[in-house]
């Protein structure tokens, strides 16, 4: 770890296996050598040099900056057919959820994967499922940087709305990993219709206007309306009154 000097006792005790590393290119893709450990597995890093986003995109920050987490939870097929698109909003939900106890009033999920803390992103979270039976969680948490040199347009850290001293960091993900024990548990029995409604209480992204990026390079403009059974984006665009499933496009929330 770095100069920071964090600690983690109480994200050790919440899982079976702690492993935290100098520095990684991907906390997601270390994880992997560590599957045998126990049920619940983490990774850990404060410096990811190859760190993968969605569409593609990479989580990269300068040593200390930020916390790359990757957890590692059993998973079956079943699960996965079921339930695993919404794995990644759970879990954005349940980091909201963590972050408003600790006196981030404004934390939101942004649709897909973000964390948003006061429109900017604080943290980004990049699931996949593994056929062995794994569902790996990685979720990068902004920490501390200057704030006139982000990492990213629109970058925000944990340090530039409350006080990161005393185990800030350690709490933080530790109940993070417990929420989400729960939560998952509850994706293999809750209906859609009530996950939809728990991810939706805290997602900033919904009655706003977008801007819809499509995977070809397309882009069009509407109002995010809800979420369906399998959590994809409802919008309507501009001059329409269709409903329009976003699957695997890019969202900018519009500020107007």
């Amino acid at each position: 770890m770095s100069n920071r000097n964090l600690s983690f006792p109480l994200l050790e005790k919440a899982v079976h296996r702690l492993v935290e590393l100098s520095s990684a290119t991907s906390t997601n893709a270390e994880i992997k050598k560590f599957l045998d450990y126990g049920d619940v597995v983490a990774v850990l890093t404060d410096h990811q040099t190859d760190g993968r986003g969605r569409l593609g995109r990479q989580w990269v920050t300068n040593p200390g900056e930020s916390i790359a987490l990757s957890l590692a939870f059993p998973w079956s097929g079943e699960d996965q057919e079921r339930s695993g698109s919404w794995v990644p909003l759970l879990v954005g939900a349940t980091l909201v959820r963590v972050l408003q106890r600790h006196g981030l009033g404004e934390a939101s999920v942004k649709w897909p994967n973000d964390v948003l803390v006061g429109g900017k992103k604080l943290a980004g979270i990049l699931c996949e499922w593994i056929p062995e039976g794994w569902m790996v969680v990685g979720v990068g948490l902004n920490v501390d940087f200057p704030a006139d040199k982000p990492p990213s347009p629109r970058a925000t850290a944990l340090a530039h709305h409350v006080s990161v001293a005393d185990g800030l960091v350690d709490s933080l993900l530790a109940e993070l990993v417990a929420a989400l024990g729960l939560g998952l548990d509850n994706l293999r029995t809750e209906s859609p219709e009530a996950i939809a409604a728990a991810v939706s209480a805290v997602m900033s992204t919904l009655g706003r206007a977008v801007e819809v990026q499509e995977p070809s390079g397309e882009s069009w403009r509407g109002k995010a309306r809800g979420l369906d059974a399998s959590g994809h984006l409802l919008v309507t665009p501009e001059g329409s009154s269709e409903l329009r499933a976003v699957v695997a496009s890019d969202i900018e929330h519009l500020y107007q």
